[in-house]
């Protein structure tokens, strides 16, 4: 046996199973829906610190932080980042019952069987779990590792916008901590991150537009007003179109591995305070999902187009289309350096070639791509909830967790000790 071959194996058995679940469930009983994350960021902070890296907070805005830790190595060799959204997606959804509700504060953690159940355990607070075990698992083994290791945790990845009167920082998502984190010096060679992908290769992400179209129309007392010339009624028309608009969408814009959206996810118009009144608005929120590799203004000038044929000569009460959130799709491709490693990796933990996937929703590694970092997505979370589980909210498999750790040891020990 080689002395890496050794180190291999010592790395895997440092891997330890309680403190993951440990880990995990702190991390999800502490609240952090988008703009509440510094509580979640001091503890991740103090976790890194206790594994002998350095770590600090980036205030991204008044109140809210990234945290950054470094595991510094001897020199020489390639940084690997792991990165994570510390916002939940569902701090209203507790899962599988059907049942919904707001909470003020997360449900408490479990374990039930082979699944440890926490808010936002899924989604991803699993994979900050895994970032810290890998480290742990290292530093136990004795591993020597050339470059570094970073573990970031973001702000405001969760698909959100500021929007009509949604402002402030619970609206601000869609990556707005990655962006933060890339523009002030937070880069690296290779960047994983651990959003659900059941350990599958994550390889792409699609990207998305979102619209806002408001139609108008005059205002009198309702008593006077008729459905031709209501803000209602063109809204209608503009959905409409917008369905038949999406046969065509999808049957131009196709992908081997993944399949395009777009839905009409909110509508708002009138005065539901005085409908006594006619609604002189009408406002229609669309999401477009596109490809990995598409280009997002043609799909913008496309809608526009669509609107203004529904107005058609239409002078006095003309449409509008506001875009308000934009985020690129990205793919990497299968013969990367980074792939390679964690397919490699996980390999070596599993005895087989993990299964790739092209995923519907955003994610940060479009970011980080464009930036020249390979980025790709593989994280513990993503397994199917149990058939016939009564218990509710986000869960994730207790060995996913223990294999996921391991995985993101043995690829770094594979990328950190490449040549820089």
């Amino acid at each position: 046996m080689s002395e890496m071959d050794a180190i291999k194996e010592r790395v895997q058995r440092e891997v330890r199973e309680e403190k993951l679940v440990e880990y995990a469930r702190e991390i999800c009983d502490v609240h952090s829906p988008t703009g509440q994350e510094a509580e979640v960021a001091r503890l991740l902070q103090s976790w890194m610190k206790e594994l002998g890296m350095r770590a600090e907070l980036q205030e991204v805005e008044d109140g809210r932080f990234n945290v950054i830790g470094v595991l510094e190595g001897e020199g020489g060799g390639r940084t690997l980042m792991f990165n994570g959204h510390m916002d939940t997606s569902y701090p209203f959804m507790l899962g599988g019952s059907g049942r919904s509700g707001m909470l003020e504060r997360p449900l408490p953690s479990k374990v039930v069987g082979e699944w440890v159940y926490g808010t936002g355990v899924d989604n991803m607070k699993s994979a900050f779990a895994c970032y810290l075990g890998a480290v742990e698992a290292l530093k136990r083994a004795g591993a020597r590792l050339a470059g570094d290791i970073v573990i970031a945790g973001v702000v405001g990845e969760v698909e959100g916008s500021s929007v009509s009167q949604y402002h402030g920082s619970a609206y601000r998502g869609f990556g707005h901590g990655t962006r933060y984190l890339i523009a002030h010096g937070g880069l690296a060679d290779y960047c994983l991150i651990g959003e659900p992908s059941n350990l599958r290769l994550g390889l792409g992400n699609c990207g998305a537009v979102w619209a806002k179209i408001t139609t108008h129309g005059p205002v009198m007392g309702s008593y006077r007003s008729t459905w031709e010339n209501s803000a209602i009624k063109r809204a209608v028309a503009v959905m409409e179109a917008l369905q038949s608009w999406r046969t065509s969408y999808l049957s131009r814009n196709r992908h081997p591995d993944v399949e395009l959206a777009m839905s009409i996810s909110a509508i708002e118009g009138g005065w539901p305070w005085r409908v006594s009144r006619s609604a002189g608005h009408c406002s229609v929120y669309v999401d477009v999902r596109t490809l990995p590799s598409q280009p997002l203004h043609p799909v913008m000038r496309e809608l526009k187009d669509l609107v203004r044929s529904v107005d058609g000569k239409e002078e006095v009460h003309r449409s509008e289309v506001d875009f308000y959130a934009t985020t690129p799709g990205t793919e990497i491709g299968v013969k990367a350096e980074l792939v390679e490693a964690v397919r490699q990796a996980h390999i070596t933990i599993h005895g087989q070639v993990p299964t790739t996937r092209v995923s519907q929703a955003t994610a940060d590694v479009s970011h980080f791509n464009r930036y020249g970092v390979q980025a790709m997505v593989y994280g513990p979370g993503g397994a199917r909830m149990p058939e016939g589980q009564e218990e509710v909210g986000e869960c994730v498999l207790i060995g996913n967790l223990v294999n996921c750790a391991k995985v993101y040891a043995l690829a770094a020990l594979d990328l950190c000790n490449r040549p820089a």
